[in-house]
């Protein structure tokens, strides 16, 4: 069940831009669309990579949700076909630094809390407004285009670089997969596909974005008639309510004993 008045950060959602067969269908430039038809691929091979597959069954690490991997994986044809697809693919950032790795050409970065020191240190990059739109903090600017791709990638694989090397952020797992993911994109020149979302609550099986500018996804301040960060004159987006992500393809063990007797 899903939380009530849990509060999320703003995260960045990302997908690198290949053609593939898990992902047919799937519209270009919708990162957030990928990360829903491939996050039963990433769970699995996550789990098999930690060894938390026994019989089929993948657990989280305290073994109170668990999914059927076979079932899981049959939207894409079973594991055979994932394994296939993601072995070499170019765009699996991922596989660098885990094995196996399935789906590995997406992912999310929540912006580290409190959010301002992070807004404060990427300021301190070199500003380029001839590459990215300006905005009052660059972390805005950066993201307001999408795909990125040429230049765009590689001022960032280099700004990401650095980042992530420094103690402060070393540990931040998704922060690795995102520098990883602008690497990838850089030396085999792959587009990458952005989507910035606004902090959120979530209220029962709901996740309700505050209000923010359509353009640059800065929250909106209350009573302003332009955008602080980057001087549009819009009005706010319209409030946004989304179902909540839930814990897919993961489910209650109970739930899973279960349906294995009936």
């Amino acid at each position: 069940m899903a939380v009530t008045n849990e509060l999320t950060p703003e995260f960045l959602c990302w997908a690198i831009e290949r053609q593939c067969p898990l992902r047919e269908m799937l519209p270009e430039n919708q990162p957030e669309k990928v990360e829903r038809q491939l996050r039963s691929a990433r769970c699995t091979s996550e789990a098999l990579a930690e060894g938390r597959v026994h019989d089929d069954l993948a657990t989280t690490a305290d073994q109170t949700l668990g999914f059927r991997v076979s079932e899981s994986l049959a939207i894409y044809g079973g594991e055979a076909i994932v394994r296939d697809c993601c072995g070499n693919c170019p765009a699996n950032a991922i596989s660098q630094f885990q094995q196996p790795s399935y789906a590995g050409c997406y992912g999310l970065f929540p912006v580290p809390e409190p959010r301002e020191p992070w807004l404060q240190r990427v300021q301190r990059c070199p500003r380029d407004n001839q590459l990215f739109k300006p905005a009052q903090f660059l972390w805005y600017g950066w993201w307001m285009q999408s795909p990125l791709q040429g230049v765009q990638v590689e001022y960032l694989a280099r700004q990401f670089a650095t980042i992530s090397s420094e103690p402060e952020f070393a540990a931040n797992q998704p922060l690795r997969e995102l520098n990883a993911a602008l690497q990838t994109c850089h030396e085999k020149h792959l587009a990458l596909s952005i989507q910035l979302f606004p902090r959120g609550e979530i209220d029962g099986l709901w996740w309700n974005l505050r209000p923010h500018c359509e353009v640059c996804r800065s929250e909106w301040i209350t009573g302003a008639k332009r955008c602080e960060m980057c001087g549009q004159t819009r009005f706010p987006a319209s409030a946004k309510k989304r179902r909540v992500r839930g814990t897919r393809p993961y489910r209650a063990i109970a739930e899973i004993s279960s349906a294995a007797q009936s």
